[in-house]
């Protein structure tokens, strides 16, 4: 596809030089690669195979020459490929990532009339009511709270257990505290069908907890469902989507969970359906695997590196509401972008003494040494598999199956076998190879038979797991939705209880026993047990190994080789995009 996408560009431009033939190739590699762009100043020339009197330009002269080129245009141009100083875009990507800086920018300046004295101290007193807190310093739960209400845009990046959905109940109530006796039109939304029922189920149970701190009629205006983006916006088959700039949706605020699965396509899908006045809610972990499709716009939002830090004047409005001294916190140069940005440093679920949390933040710095150090420490709730040859998945996984499967089959009903289930899974960076999910299905397969557990004599055997792959409106199964067969219906469970449809109806779906950790986003396991693929596999980078560590909430297994695992942990995913230079900067080159 890459080189057809060249020849096009050749033909259009016969008597362009070959390295606009080479630069459009690499473009579309790019975006194969997960890139919105083709960032020339780092250009990858390793895959190339240029004829061989070919000599790669410098980054400026490349730019010079492709500017020359009737198939390159600049920015406001229509051409296949756009050029933005260094990076060179095809045309949609450049067009989508142009409308998300544009819609992003406006919502992150200052409220318009800003808020009087009065609302300012109302929103003081909502805001101890809502985050009581004896603790010093900030609480950055409640600074989030009032940036999304001091601005129509909040990003709030944090990691597990860091309390990301408590703070949208919070962020929800005070909403409501702010707008007595009229309706909270807002929509609650996630990437997909598992991560919305997972947002709609966390903010039923924050809201649960207000029960005692707000009164009935401003716990009843807090929402109670949550839809997939798709759905939000209204998918039309060939024609884009239902809501857009000519047809926005009927809200007044929209709150996005588990954001860094959300590419730059969607997001400004997203961008262009939101009315003029509404606000924009972003959560997710900037440190977690980006999107599978182009962009990376936690990253891009929350660039790595960077911790909370405000404007001067905005710092003194939010110590003004929270009660907390955030002068330390201010910058005299800080853009208008870090007013909206709050990060979530204190996690509830890994305390700094867990041997999880420690790997995971060695995993998440890049520090090897570390990791090893807190994979060598003996703690009952991390153990390290080593792999020094071509081991069979079938003897790692011999025991581990075992204890993390065999309570869900030896009860009868689907309900309590669901939560059983629920409890351990075995996570693989890739899906094919000796290491990769389909080996890892098949090997438990065949452990659980020969203890007695499973007869799978068929395609449907009791007690297997199935994994929705693929969105069914109709049915309400949605991409990463876990069911068990039993009793001859696949039963998924729900927030009323286990739903049941017969296997002939179902969406595609594969069996689950193991899952890339791709597919693992914004789940949690009590036990869990990852598998990094040896020899080493470009696949596995620090953030996949990070996101896989952070779905344990109890005990985990990582099997890997020395080797494997120091790659992954100084191998970080990197996304070339102009998002974070006009959001940051404040320049589109």
């Amino acid at each position: 596809m890459d080189l057809a996408f060249a020849d096009l560009a050749a033909r259009l431009d016969p008597g362009a030089p070959e390295d606009l033939h080479l630069a459009a190739a690499l473009a579309s590699r790019a975006v194969g690669q997960g890139h919105s762009c083709l960032d020339l100043a780092v250009v990858d020339l390793s895959a190339a195979d240029p004829s061989p009197d070919f000599t790669p330009l410098k980054p400026e002269a490349w730019a010079r020459s492709l500017a020359q080129s009737r198939v390159v245009g600049a920015p406001g141009e229509f051409a296949p490929l756009i050029l933005s100083g260094h990076r060179l875009y095809l045309s949609r990507f450049f067009e989508a990532e142009t409308r998300v800086a544009r819609a992003l920018s406006r919502l992150m300046a200052p409220l318009d009339p800003p808020p009087d004295p009065g609302r300012l101290a109302e929103m003081a007193k909502n805001l101890d009511r809502l985050f009581p807190t004896t603790e010093p310093g900030p609480d950055w739960q409640k600074t989030a709270a009032a940036v999304a209400s001091l601005r129509r845009l909040a990003v709030i990046s944090g990691g597990p257990g860091t309390g990301k959905t408590r703070t949208v109940a919070r962020i929800l109530a005070l909403w409501a505290l702010e707008n007595p006796g009229k309706p909270l039109r807002v929509a609650l939304a996630a990437p997909t069908g598992k991560a919305a029922a997972r947002l709609a189920e966390s903010v039923a149970r924050a809201r649960d907890e207000l029960a005692g701190l707000m009164d009935p009629g401003v716990l009843a205006a807090i929402p109670s469902t949550a839809r997939t983006l798709h759905r939000l916006l209204g998918v039309r088959p060939l024609s884009g989507f239902l809501h857009n700039a000519q047809n926005p949706l009927a809200v007044d605020a929209v709150v996005v969970d588990e954001a860094s699965m959300v590419d730059l396509s969607m997001l400004a899908a997203l961008a262009d359906a939101l009315p003029l006045r509404a606000r924009l809610v972003l959560l997710g972990d900037r440190d977690q695997l980006s999107s599978v499709a182009p962009g990376a716009v936690m990253g891009d939002l929350c660039p790595p590196g960077r911790g909370n830090a405000f404007s001067q004047e905005f710092a003194r409005e939010l110590s003004l509401v929270t009660g907390a001294d955030l002068a330390p916190w201010s910058r005299t140069d800080a853009p208008a972008m870090g007013d909206c940005v709050v990060i979530l440093e204190k996690s509830f679920r890994f305390g700094p003494d867990t041997a999880v949390g420690r790997l995971a933040v060695a995993v998440n710095t890049g520090d090897a040494d570390a990791a090893r150090e807190a994979l060598e420490t003996g703690a009952p709730d991390l153990t390290l598999v080593p792999v020094t040859g071509p081991r069979s998945l079938a003897a790692i996984l011999a025991e581990p199956a075992v204890r993390g499967f065999s309570p869900y089959l030896s009860v009868a009903g689907p309900e309590e076998a669901a939560r059983l289930f629920s409890g351990f899974r075995v996570l693989c960076a890739v899906r094919e190879g000796p290491f990769g999910v389909k080996e890892a299905n098949r090997a438990a397969e065949r452990i659980l038979s020969g203890r007695g557990l499973l007869a799978p004599r068929g395609p449907w055997y009791p007690g297997r797991p199935v994994l929705v792959t693929q969105n069914d409106y109709d049915l309400g199964l949605f991409n990463g939705d876990t069911g068990l067969y039993l009793d001859g219906r696949v039963h998924f469970p729900g927030p009323d209880g286990p739903r049941s449809f017969s296997p002939l109806v179902l969406p595609p779906h594969e069996t689950v026993f193991a899952m890339t950790v791709h597919k693992s986003q914004g789940s949690e396991f009590a036990d869990l047990l990852v598998i990094l693929p040896h020899p080493p596999s470009p696949a596995a980078t620090r953030q996949l190994l990070y996101t896989a560590c952070t779905r344990s909430r109890g005990r985990l297994t990582l099997v890997a080789s020395p080797a494997a695992l120091d790659s992954a942990i100084t191998t970080p995913t990197l996304r070339h995009s102009g998002l974070a230079d006009a959001l940051w900067e404040g320049n589109r080159e």
